[in-house]
């Protein structure tokens, strides 16, 4: 159960950090 709660952690951690990094390539376009 901990473990399942680390993993769904760290997709969101990185989801975040991806959601993120396009968004500042994005702004950076326009």
């Amino acid at each position: 159960m901990l473990l399942l709660c680390l993993f769904v952690c760290q997709i969101n951690s990185v989801s975040n950090y991806f959601m993120s990094a396009v968004s500042n390539q994005t702004l950076s376009y326009f």
